[in-house]
This record gives C-alpha cells, structure tokens and sequence, in this order.
C-alpha cells in the first residue's frame, strides 16, 4: 500500500561497519571481508557508541551488496538504503592478498557496491554522499548527520554527539 501512494519501501542496512563479538575477537567470516593492514591485520576502528568495529573491505561489499538487494527486490520492496557506505570512512587502501585496493580503487569498489543494487532494480540509498557515488545513488540522508567528524555539534561524550544536548564549538 505504501507503494500505491507513491513511496519507496525497503531495510535500512549497516554494511559499512563489522562489530567486533563482546566476547572475543573478530570471527574468520568477519576477517575474511574486512579491510586489512599493511602487517595483515584487520583495521581496527575503535569504540564508538555501539563498540569496537572494523571495516568492509569494499573489494568484497559489492557481491553482498548484490545478493541481499536482489533478494529484496524479489519481496516487493524498492529501495536499499546502505548507511555509511558512501560516507567517505571506507576510502582506504587495503592490504589483504586476496582484496588488496589502493584508496583510488576504493572509490571505484564503492561505486561498484553501489551499482550493484542498481542492477537489482532497487533504488540504492546512503548516508553522507561523496562525489564518486553522487550519479548512481538514488537519495541520500544525514547529509548533515551530527556527528563527531570535524563538527561543531560535538558533545562532551559519544552519546551526547549522537543523542544529546548540542555545542556551538569544539573542544580545543
């Protein structure tokens, strides 16, 4: 029925990020699409508010991409918003031998993922757009998202950045 008034139906999707288990390392299906250092090990981004995370390796997001889009197109929806994806953080060299991609390859691995969900015949969505993805995603939203990269809506704590009260300057 949403269809019917004329709006897109489908997932939101968080493919960019890998979430390290609370117990533990990362798994080997994580370690097999993840972005890797120049000594093989798996780029660590971190602690944000939801935990320590990695990154798809954008050489491998494409094929995952594909299937799940096309999978959801057969159900009936018609968009496939991917968060995160074209946002810029996954432009990286990386240095798995079975993946490996310079930072200009990454933009092209990018726009390739993206492409893929244009060939399911879903209309691809993202958070953050950056011009090599600009032609080929169909909207994007948080193109303003309040978050903690060079933004002066930085909160004293993640949380704070992400729900809470809001500063007019950064720290230092």
């Amino acid at each position: 029925q949403a269809m019917d008034y004329g709006y897109l139906t489908g997932y939101y999707h968080l493919f960019s990020w890998i979430y390290q288990p609370k117990e533990g390392t990362f798994t080997d299906e994580q370690a097999k699409v993840a972005i890797k250092n120049p000594d093989g090990s798996i780029l660590k981004r971190g602690h944000n508010v939801w935990g320590a995370h990695t990154l798809w390796c954008p050489a491998v997001l494409g094929e995952a991409l594909g299937k799940l889009a096309k999978l959801e197109n057969e159900a009936g929806f018609s968009t496939f918003f991917t968060d995160c994806t074209i946002a810029g953080e996954s432009l990286r060299d990386c240095y798995d031998p079975k993946h490996p991609l310079t930072m200009a390859q990454s933009a092209a691995a990018l726009r390739n993922a993206v492409d893929q969900i244009n060939k399911s015949g879903m209309v691809p969505g993202s958070e953050r757009g950056y011009w090599y993805a600009a032609n080929i995603v169909g909207y994007y939203e948080g193109i303003e998202t309040i978050i903690t990269y060079f933004s002066r809506y930085q909160g004293p704590t993640p949380k704070e950045t992400h729900s809470g009260l809001m500063q007019n300057q950064r720290p230092k």
